[in-house]
């Protein structure tokens, strides 16, 4: 005789940072967590049942596809900590078993922001001067482009307080990048803020992402 299997449902969510969802984008090397609980169809909670959880680093990763396992507890909730890496989607399944349907998550999409940080010198310099910019990006689990990363620099508007493109430019194999750029038509004293971003680029795991920002007075 065929025996009937109860039905199960699986409920999963990301969380970091500041928010949680289907999808979610954290900062580089910012920790990040799926959970969720596994119940009947009546919404009862089952305990001890062995989950799997699938990862598929994005295009330009080296890591291959991954798995991780968890087991629900008293009430079937289940929490798993993801390891630091590119930006990935995720799926997490029951098989099911014995008086059980399996059940599945589609797939959750976990976004990791470039890590890329920005040095500048002089801090302080007259109109006609020229500023050194430096940097590097960073690339955990990822090889750099073999035409270097694509970085802009960046300018905060006061006007609009947006970010403007002052140049774009690309980082060598080890993700360095070095840059000039001369300051003209400043007259009086202005405080400019810059930035380097990491843009999206074919084949690169991780979502734009921005250095802190330096400061940097000029004098006309």
């Amino acid at each position: 005789a065929v025996v009937a299997k109860a039905k199960t449902r699986l409920f999963a969510r990301l969380r970091g940072g500041h928010g949680r969802g289907d999808a979610l984008t954290v900062p580089f090397g910012a920790p990040a967590l799926v959970s969720g609980r596994l119940t009947r169809a009546d919404g009862a909670g089952i305990a001890g049942r062995e989950l799997r959880l699938f990862a598929r680093p994005s295009r330009g990763a080296l890591a291959p596809v991954s798995a991780l396992s968890v087991t629900t507890g008293e009430r079937g909730g289940f929490e798993l900590r993801l390891p630091p890496g590119p930006s990935r989607r995720l799926s997490v399944r029951y098989r099911g078993e014995a008086g059980l349907e399996g059940a599945s998550r589609p797939a959750l999409e976990l976004r990791v922001r470039s890590g890329v940080s920005l040095s500048a010198a002089p801090l302080s310099l007259r109109t006609g001067g020229t500023i050194r910019l430096s940097g590097r990006v960073r690339g955990r689990g990822a090889p750099i482009p073999r035409r270097g990363k694509l970085v802009a620099i960046q300018y905060l508007e006061a006007a609009t307080h947006r970010w403007r493109p002052v140049l774009v430019t690309r980082t060598d194999h080890g993700g360095r990048f070095r840059a000039h750029y001369r300051f003209r038509y400043i007259d009086g004293a202005a405080s400019i803020r810059l930035r380097a971003t990491a843009l999206a680029e074919e084949r690169w795991p991780y979502a734009p992402g921005s250095s802190r920002p330096v400061t940097v007075r000029v004098t006309g």
